[in-house]
Order: C-alpha cells, then structure tokens, then sequence
C-alpha cells in the first residue's frame, strides 16, 4: 500500500507532459478564435465592398441621371436606372477574389425613386431648389445573399445571411 501511495505521490510531482496537457486544453480556444477570426473577417470585407460598389453606382447615377431621362425614353425609366447600377455593382463585385462570379450574380438592386420624381434643373425663384430636392431624390439598394454558410468551429453554422447596402442621393443638375 505504501509502494501505491509513493507512486501516486511521484506521478503528482511529476512536472513532464504538463506543456502537452496545456496545449491540448488551449487549442480549441485557438481554433475557435482564429477560423472565428477569419470567418468574420470575410463577412466584413465583402460586406465594405458592396458598400464601395453600391456608392459607385449611386455616384454614376447622380451624375448622370438627368440625361438617363428623357421624354421618349420615359417607359424605361425605373428598369434602366436599375439595370446600370446592377452592372455597375456587379463589374465591382466581379474583381474581387472573395466574392468571386458566382456571388455576384446573386445581387439584387433596387432603385427607389419618390411618386413625383422630376430631376430636372430648377429654373428659379425661391421655392425651386426645395423642390428640387423633393423631387430629385432617389436610393439605390443592394441586397446580396452569401451561398456559402458561414462556419465556425465548436459555434456551429449560419445560412442565408443577406447583406443590404442602401444609398441616396440627388440627381445632380
């Protein structure tokens, strides 16, 4: 019984394998961490670049909407506004390595324009650039649906995450 007690009193003094031990109780906290890290990380990144691309197409529109409207082009008017800010989202979209092709025909764009949307110049008096603003002001929104899920470790998995950017401006004069 004394040999027992000696043996456990040796083992429990025994300092060789407690590097071993630690690192097999930190390495899920790790992993955890750092695939964690990374996942969020992508989520971010491609998160600011829908953000650059859906202000790029703002931007183009809001210079160059009064010509995208004219009088014998007024039936396309919503439906080409939306298609151009889509091509021009998606050609951002399309060069990034994280988002990739397949991503990027996944973005859906909306151009959301009030009932009584006039973008033409003011032609004076003291009431015309309120109006103007009333009547000139329009949002692009983009909306893009992430495939793949995202996963990390030990946290489990989360599917259909939808990132929406939204923009607006006025038609330039």
């Amino acid at each position: 019984m004394l040999r027992g007690i000696a043996t456990v009193q040796r083992l429990w003094q025994d300092r060789r394998g407690t590097t071993v031990i630690q690192f097999v109780l930190v390495l899920p906290i790790f992993l955890l961490l750092l695939f964690g890290a990374y996942e969020l990380w992508r989520l971010v990144a491609i998160k600011q670049r829908l953000e650059a691309a859906t202000i790029q197409a703002t931007r183009y529109l809001m210079v160059e909407g009064r010509f995208l409207i004219a009088p014998h082009r007024a039936g396309a008017f919503p439906y080409e506004w939306e298609n151009l800010a889509r091509e021009i989202i998606v050609d951002q979209l399309v060069d990034d390595p994280l988002v990739g092709g397949a991503l990027a025909n996944s973005v859906q764009v909306v151009v959301d324009t009030p009932t009584r949307f006039a973008p033409t110049c003011p032609g004076g008096g003291f009431d015309a650039p309120v109006n103007r603003l009333r009547n000139a002001q329009f949002s692009v929104t983009a909306a893009l649906r992430i495939p793949s899920p995202l996963r990390i470790p030990f946290l489990g998995v989360a599917e259909g995450i939808v990132l929406q950017e939204t923009h607006t401006a006025y038609v330039e004069c």
